[in-house]
């Protein structure tokens, strides 16, 4: 599902899935959009669950279940120049579970959210990524977060 240059959207109610090892299957996209409100959704992929690209702000997302996938993506971190990087997105009550495989990125599970808009009630629930290169252990990092619950993790080591 992909949002490009939408404004003032309500989607809800809707289960995406794909096979959890076919690649580049983000569940949903948003780009170049604004007042997007993502509720009620079950996303289980084989890449990002949600990805918000560039130009996007005023993104609410909210009650998702994301897994297996890689998670929610907010941004490409620069991948081109003069990306207006997105603003203003609000992520509360998500759960990442049952997402498992091999990673060469030491930092493994990264939660960081804005401090003017912290990510709500989020859990993580069987989590099991195993740091494949020699200079381990992985590490998790979470910033900005309130009411975080994690069970079942395994490895990295959860944040808290």
């Amino acid at each position: 599902m992909n949002f490009l240059m939408t404004n003032d959207i309500l989607v809800q109610d809707l289960n995406i899935t794909a096979p959890n090892k076919s690649p580049n299957t983000d569940g949903i996209h948003i780009s170049q959009s604004t007042k997007i409100n993502i509720t009620s959704f079950t996303i289980g992929v084989g890449d990002d669950c949600l990805s918000i690209g560039p130009g996007s702000n005023n993104i609410f997302i909210s009650k998702i279940t994301c897994g297996p996938g890689h998670g929610i993506s907010v941004g490409s971190l620069g991948k081109y120049p003069n990306e207006q990087d997105p603003s203003q997105v609000k992520i509360s009550d998500v759960h990442f579970k049952n997402i498992r495989g091999t990673t060469t990125t030491k930092s493994e599970v990264t939660l960081v959210c804005s401090s003017s808009m912290a990510c709500e009630n989020v859990v993580l629930a069987n989590i099991d990524h195993k740091y494949i290169l020699p200079d381990g252990p992985a590490t998790s990092t979470c910033t900005n977060m309130k009411g975080i619950s994690i069970t079942g993790m395994e490895n990295p080591q959860p944040c808290s």
